[in-house]
């Protein structure tokens, strides 16, 4: 008897081990995840062998067995049932805030708006330092340069934030950086909270669900860096109504993201005709714009941040590239008139990792 019952047993383990191979999965991209799935490396792999084949072969498979994404739903409606009532703080690296606010969840975010991450006075030489070396390149060879901080989405609107994450100080490592090379190089640099927090009004500057300013708050940033610059701005004609659910809601699992869209009054920038081409080149996304009817050339060092700011900047110059990187070489400003290095402020604390000083 008892040797029936192991042997039905293991008839039933052994089958419960093949049902996730039943069916393969052979999507490229996952909707419910918003993300690429994992491919097969080739074994060998640049005429030789390929040590990380069997992991990405482990990774392919997990991305693709059989009944994942019906799991996923499950383990997806279980927390929800046993967490989410109970609002947590964060799901898959995104902060619930609240009346549907979305704000990103990452470490050097949260520490960003808990003004927990001062730099320290190495960091903040080296960074000064850096800037100044910039700047003087810039001047010795008749251009100008221009350090540009992006706010925080959190530095903007606090009082949508997650009560539960607490401030562990006033001031901001924006601040203090500002503050910093105010005092010791002078190097043309704008921090737009000021800006942004003195235009938040009825119309939104940043997407509820995104981590990014919207083409309005890009707009306000945009005129202040046309100010520092003392160029010609682009000035909005008319408005237009639009819908975002943002990066943000697309991070989450589908039971987890806000349903209902909201609307968003932001420049209606078709009459902005530049052409503009996007290559990846040693997989460093670079844009090139033109615009005929100008005659300065623009060079700038960006993060995402910039994708809203690329229209407006793009109008105001004949020429502009944009690279997606921090680390400036003197080689790439030759054939440029300006030289802007933009960076969100939750990056700062990482800017001395990521470049490797002038050259």
């Amino acid at each position: 008897m008892k040797s029936k019952v192991d042997i039905v047993f293991l008839a039933i383990f052994f089958t419960f081990l093949f049902i996730p191979m039943c069916h393969i999965n052979n999507e490229k991209i996952s909707k419910e995840e918003n993300r690429t799935l994992a491919v097969v490396e080739p074994l060998i792999k640049d005429k030789k062998i390929n040590f990380n084949f069997t992991n990405s072969v482990n990774n392919w498979f997990n991305d693709r067995f059989f009944l994942r994404k019906q799991f996923i739903a499950l383990h997806s409606k279980i927390y929800k049932i046993f967490y989410l009532n109970k609002k947590p703080i964060m799901v898959n690296g995104v902060i619930f805030g609240k009346e549907d606010w979305l704000f990103l969840g990452w470490k050097a975010s949260i520490k960003s708006y808990q003004n927990a991450r001062l730099l320290s006075d190495k960091e903040l030489k080296e960074i000064d330092e850096y800037l100044k070396n910039i700047n003087d390149f810039c001047i010795k060879n008749n251009k100008k340069f221009l350090f540009v901080i992006a706010p925080d989405k959190s530095r903007i609107y606090p009082e949508f934030y997650n009560d539960k994450i607490k401030k562990k100080g006033d001031y901001s490592t924006a601040q203090q950086l500002v503050d910093y090379i105010s005092e010791h190089s002078k190097t043309p640099s704008i921090y737009l909270k000021d800006t942004l927090i003195s235009k938040k009004g009825k119309n939104l500057l940043y997407f509820k669900q995104d981590t990014h300013w919207n083409l309005l708050g890009a707009y306000w940033g945009y005129l202040d860096i046309a100010n520092a610059l003392k160029i010609e701005p682009y000035r909005v004609k008319k408005y237009e109504t639009v819908e975002n659910f943002g990066d943000l809601n697309g991070m989450l699992n589908k039971s987890f993201q806000i349903k209902k869209s909201d609307k968003y009054a932001i420049p209606d920038i078709s009459d902005i005709n530049t052409v503009c081409e996007t290559t990846k080149p040693d997989n460093i996304t670079i844009t090139k714009c033109a615009n005929s009817k100008k005659e300065l050339n623009l060079l700038m060092y960006r993060d995402s941040f910039s994708l809203n700011l690329i229209s407006y900047l793009s109008y105001s110059f004949k020429n502009s590239t944009y690279i997606w990187k921090y680390d400036i070489k003197t080689q790439d400003i030759e054939n440029y008139d300006v030289v802007i290095l933009e960076i969100v402020e939750r990056e700062l604390p990482s800017l001395p990792k990521k470049v490797k000083g002038i050259k």
